[in-house]
């Protein structure tokens, strides 16, 4: 079969160690998206020299790294093929990349317990995996991932292996993911309706599903007639060690009073979570900032945490994205074709749930 015109460009000169991994990777990426199919042809070492600056030894280590994921077939007197997709002997176990320090957390508790639930209906283990997750592919059908980059992953595990990302949106596997542009629009359209015209956030601003939410947080005030500032925007950093989202928002948001915030006359938060926002109303309360009678607070994810805080919150549908997250792995577990290159996102709808921690903004805001 003729070579497809797509394949690989030239590359500049690297170690022979490094060049190899790169043509790898690169050949690799244009078998799992479908540009080279099974049975398609790939260069001969003469055309690798010629189209790559190539040597032999290159070459035959890209070859080598390509069969030993199964990739690629040699035919003897013939060439080098893409192999067809193999099937793998099956575990019966499923992976779920988290943290284990916060399994009991009601966000991660409720993701899980969606996960549970597809698998145990087909009968298949869950697999909580932390670090070294390479090291733990081969007792594993496939791995839920859960991380602010997706993509650093990847590169770790081997390429056979089926992955998906829940929560947060991947460029080259498939996700299930939370509608989280929607949740920052209808979170603001409803402050705005309550009669706030100046809305701050606070969160991790590098975060991805917190970009969504600032995307809908602006399409809802720019439809208003207004132009939010980069001062109603607060970068959370870490301050201290500690890693709990409540801590580092109430540390964040004194950071935040005492470096302009009254100036800002925002009279209303938009956090990155539930924790952030509690952690975010302590510290109002703490400077004697009343809640919700000077500043309306609203969280985000719709955990118990929310309900026990009496946070309004935007509410997400945890439970079910982690059943369809582990749903849409099992599919593509047991039907290889379903690995699309196209990588399926599936994006579930989220809603505003109002309790006491927004209300009307106060006639002169802060003061």
């Amino acid at each position: 079969m003729p070579m497809p015109s797509t394949l690989i460009k030239p590359t500049g000169a690297k170690p022979i160690g490094v060049k190899s991994t790169v043509l790898a990777a690169e050949l690799r990426a244009q078998i799992v998206k479908g540009v080279l199919r099974p049975g398609d042809r790939l260069p001969t070492f003469v055309e690798m020299r010629s189209r790559h600056g190539s040597l032999p030894a290159t070459t035959e280590r890209v070859y080598n790294l390509l069969q030993q994921d199964g990739l690629i077939e040699r035919v003897k007197g013939s060439g080098v093929y893409v192999a067809d997709a193999p099937r793998r002997k099956l575990c019966g176990a499923i992976g779920w990349s988290s943290n284990p320090e916060k399994v009991g957390d009601p966000y991660w508790r409720e993701l899980f317990a969606g996960i549970q639930k597809a698998a145990q209906s087909v009968g298949v283990h869950v697999i909580l995996t932390n670090g070294d997750l390479a090291g733990s592919a081969d007792i594993m059908d496939g791995l839920l991932i859960h991380s602010a980059n997706p993509e650093s992953i990847l590169s770790t595990l081997p390429l056979h292996l089926p992955m998906v990302s829940v929560m947060v949106p991947a460029s080259e596997i498939p996700s299930v993911i939370a509608d989280d542009f929607g949740g920052g629009l209808a979170a603001t359209q409803m402050l705005l309706q309550l009669g706030h015209r100046r809305i701050g956030v606070l969160g991790f601003m590098q975060v991805r599903v917190l970009r969504q939410r600032l995307l809908g947080w602006s399409e809802a005030l720019h439809a208003a007639g207004i132009s939010p500032p980069d001062s109603w925007q607060w970068r959370v950093e870490f301050i201290g060690s500690s890693s709990d989202h409540e801590v580092i928002a109430e540390r964040n948001m004194k950071r935040w009073l005492e470096h302009g915030f009254r100036e800002t006359g925002c009279t209303a938060i938009l956090a990155e979570n539930d924790h952030m926002a509690l952690g975010c109303i302590r510290a109002l309360q703490e400077a004697g900032v009343r809640v919700p009678e000077d500043i309306s607070v609203v969280g985000f994810d719709g955990t118990e945490t929310a309900v026990r805080g009496g946070l309004t919150t935007v509410e997400v549908p945890l439970a079910t994205i982690g059943e369809r997250g582990a749903e849409l792995l099992l599919k593509c577990i047991n039907e290889p074709q379903a690995r699309s290159a196209s990588a399926e996102r599936v994006v579930l709808p989220v809603k505003v749930t109002t309790r006491g921690s927004t209300a009307p903004p106060p006639e002169m805001g802060l003061q």
